[in-house]
């Protein structure tokens, strides 16, 4: 049998120019990261804003708190039975696709499926300006275009399939022209940890006699691993308990206060006893003993302007204390709100 070779040429060459056209779509299906899997006794961002996700469906109107208990367990139940899925229960790659087919944009969008891809952004992609109240407005649409740039989708602003596999699963923060700002926020953590002049000077839950474990060092231990840090939780209307992830924002003015300075002395991150509604609690302010030869017992109370002009040439925006690194007599405070290179 003879075999002509023009129709196989003519699908070679349809294959090409499809390739050139729709290559970023064939890219993205690709390299998109895996669903991750959430069940019952699972905490967390993911868990955040699948119970948003729920709740948009509405299916079952719970309480949207993090942590993955039996309303939330019934409630996904519902989900799945309704979506003809496996009703056990457990939220993996289909369950995860039925929740998100909804396109969230400027033009068309709903408070719970925004507050889920807001919450995403914020406290799992280190966005910690972006505020969370349901709105796809500029601000939103600005932080979803940069997460789309950070991860080689079509930066539209739009919140499609691709970008909500994204945001689920293990996609990259927006990257800044510092090397740390490649880095997840996990990978911070442990570059921290690893720094032998990075101490951490303060146990608040020895201190407060709770030994419940919310402290500086083990907030920094929760996050290398992807977990939210433990807030503090023994005074009453004041340390609200719960978790809460830290900035990343937050970490890489750390490193690169130790690479300027040298030695730190870390007292509290999401940990202590603060003012009510304090930005520690929200993952974004640091306590400090000491950074270099700057001691908060030794110097003046006040503005360290040296430090705060260095934070603010580098890029980083400052709230707190009208937005300074601020000497509160026996350890400086910071709270990091953004960061632009």
């Amino acid at each position: 049998m003879k075999i002509t070779r023009k129709p196989l040429a003519f699908v070679l060459t349809l294959v090409m120019i499809l390739s050139v056209l729709f290559g970023s779509v064939f890219q993205v299906s690709a390299a998109a990261p895996a669903w991750p899997t959430v069940q019952s006794g699972s905490s967390g961002a993911n868990v955040y804003a699948l119970q948003y996700l729920i709740n948009y469906w509405g299916y079952n109107t719970i309480t949207v708190d993090g942590d993955f208990g039996s309303n939330t367990t019934t409630a996904v139940k519902n989900f799945q039975t309704k979506k003809g899925l496996t009703s056990d229960g457990i939220v993996g790659t289909n369950s995860w696709t039925a929740l998100t087919n909804v396109t969230q944009k400027t033009s068309s969008y709903s408070a719970n499926a925004t507050k889920a891809i807001q919450y995403l952004l914020k406290n799992k992609y280190g966005m910690s300006s972006l505020a969370v109240d349901g709105a796809f407005g500029s601000g939103t649409e600005s932080a979803v275009k940069s997460f789309q740039t950070a991860n080689s989708i079509t930066a539209d602003g739009s919140v499609g399939p691709a970008t909500w596999q994204y945001l689920v699963g293990a996609g990259k923060s927006p990257a800044a022209s510092s090397s740390y700002s490649n880095m997840s926020l996990a990978d911070l953590a442990k570059e921290i940890l690893k720094r032998s002049n990075i101490k951490f000077t303060y146990d608040a839950s020895a201190a407060s006699g709770r030994n419940d474990g919310a402290n500086a060092y083990n907030c920094m231990v929760s996050t290398s691993k992807g977990e939210p840090a433990k807030l503090s939780a023994y005074k009453a209307n004041v340390c609200p308990g719960g978790t809460v992830y830290l900035s990343k924002n937050l970490l890489i003015s750390i490193l690169m206060l130790n690479d300027k300075y040298g030695q730190i002395g870390i007292n509290c991150l999401a940990d202590g006893h603060h003012s009510s509604g304090s930005n520690h609690y929200k993952g974004i302010a640091a306590d400090f003993s000491y950074v270099g030869s700057y001691n908060s017992v030794s110097q003046p109370v006040g503005d360290n302007s040296t430090i705060t002009t260095f934070l603010k040439g580098s890029g980083f925006t400052l709230t707190d204390w009208s937005g300074t690194f601020y000497n509160e007599g026996n350890h400086y405070h910071v709270a990091i709100t953004a960061y632009t290179p």
